[in-house]
């Protein structure tokens, strides 16, 4: 599972803010949907933590910028 979600909020009406795109914890909910072999994350600050805590650490490759990751099929 590749993944480029961040966790963008725009202004509503009333408190909370909407959110547009996923956060950490939204991301480890899809991960546990999906189940994917390995998931990359584009942007990861605070998906990290929430992967460590979710215990899916052995699942996610952290690239550096540059890096890049061969699939097999």
């Amino acid at each position: 599972m590749l993944d480029y979600l961040g966790g963008t909020t725009i202004p509503g009406p009333e408190m909370p803010l909407i959110v547009v795109t996923m956060d950490g914890k939204h991301r480890v909910q899809l991960m546990r949907l999906v189940d994917p072999d390995v998931t990359i994350p584009v942007r990861f600050d605070d998906f990290k933590k929430e992967v460590e805590a979710a215990g899916l650490a052995g699942k996610v490759l952290y690239l550096d910028r540059g890096d890049e990751f061969r699939f097999t099929l």
